[in-house]
């Protein structure tokens, strides 16, 4: 899967603190190798790790939003 410049941009902004060094962590790689993908390099390990670390993060929003909602109803 190719992803264009424009959507790493937009996952990089979606992504909390932390999450460059996790992705690192996770695929085995230096964080450094990590930013050189959000900036154009190609690494399908890369690639993989950020789009489990992009669903993660997707789904711990989803519970805070639906645990906050419960809490204020």
């Amino acid at each position: 899967m190719t992803i264009s410049q424009e959507q790493r941009d937009e996952i990089r902004r979606r992504l909390p603190r932390g999450s460059m060094s996790r992705i690192a962590k996770a695929c085995g790689c230096s964080r450094q190798a990590v930013v050189n993908w959000f900036s154009g390099s190609e690494s399908i390990m890369t690639e993989a790790a950020v789009i489990d670390e992009l669903e993660w993060v997707t789904r711990q929003q989803q519970e805070v939003r639906s645990r906050l909602q419960k809490l204020l109803q």
